[in-house]
């Protein structure tokens, strides 16, 4: 009797533990993007990089020049960054704004792709968490756009920093802040595989790489492991049509997996047909 007594008692408690359980929000921000660049910029006859390279945090208005500083802070959910080539072509061939307009050249003539990475979290019941777990905490998505070759840049590293918030206190303020390299590739090797560029956090190479093909936008999970928060690594491939994860950080990458492979094969393939619709449309 007295068994039944506590057994009940205790489910009790655990359907009060549940109807009442407190969401665990984590947010995912992105803090700092830190770059340097080389003195090609001067060699051609130009100003420094800093003037032909634009950042944007969030809804922020676009920020250039950069600072000379090498490093821009924030806080948002996303960044975008890029080049502007119109003003580099402008000043190396030491023309105005005026003469490049006789010419019939204009800033949108030299528009290209931005990059653009995010960071998104997601929501628990903080019934659902168990300390010494590793769950899916939120995703990360890269577009790979157009950025200079490493000869006029070193890679840059965005800082991302990842924290719960509760009203219970034993899952309040846990967390992480972790630097990405983001590696652009030369788009020399005729493989969209091998000309990806991709991100990796710096201090964890063991995780791998995020790769995203040429002029597309993939997504990955984020893993993490509960008690402070600790990266645990990529999880699933979100778009697994144009990006993948790769066991290696360099940028000489084995192709991917066999059924990988055929998988971006196959999304490419889709993504092809559908480009030759509208433009037979």
């Amino acid at each position: 009797m007295k068994f039944k007594i506590l057994l009940f008692i205790g489910m009790v408690l655990f359907y009060v533990n549940y109807l009442f359980a407190l969401p665990v929000d984590i947010n995912g921000t992105i803090t700092a993007f830190t770059y340097s660049f080389t003195d090609a910029f001067d060699a051609d006859g130009a100003n420094s990089g800093e003037y032909y390279t634009f950042l944007q945090f969030g809804e922020e208005s676009i920020r250039q020049p950069l600072s000379p500083g090498g490093e821009e802070t924030g806080s948002a959910t996303e960044i975008n960054f890029g080049r502007d080539m119109y003003s580099y072509a402008r000043d190396i061939n030491n023309l105005t704004d005026a003469q490049m307009a006789a010419l019939g050249l204009t800033p949108e003539d030299y528009d290209e792709l931005k990059n653009r990475v995010a960071l998104d979290g997601r929501t628990f019941d903080e019934s659902d968490v168990e300390f010494g777990n590793t769950y899916v905490i939120g995703q990360l998505t890269v577009q790979n756009g157009i950025w200079w070759t490493d000869t006029y840049y070193s890679n840059p590293v965005i800082t991302i920093a990842m924290e719960t918030f509760s009203a219970n206190p034993t899952y309040n303020g846990l967390g992480f802040v972790q630097d990405a390299l983001y590696r652009g590739t030369p788009n020399v090797n005729n493989n969209p595989y091998l000309d990806a560029d991709f991100i990796y956090f710096y201090e964890f190479p063991e995780f791998g790489s995020f790769r995203i093909l040429e002029g597309y936008s993939g997504a990955v999970e984020i893993l993490g492991r509960f008690g402070s928060l600790e990266l645990a690594g990529f999880g699933e491939v979100l778009t697994p049509d144009t990006a993948y994860v790769s066991s290696s950080i360099s940028i000489n990458n084995p192709v991917p997996e066999p059924a990988t492979f055929f998988m971006i094969g196959l999304g490419m393939f889709a993504l092809g047909a559908i480009r030759l619709r509208k433009t037979n449309t």
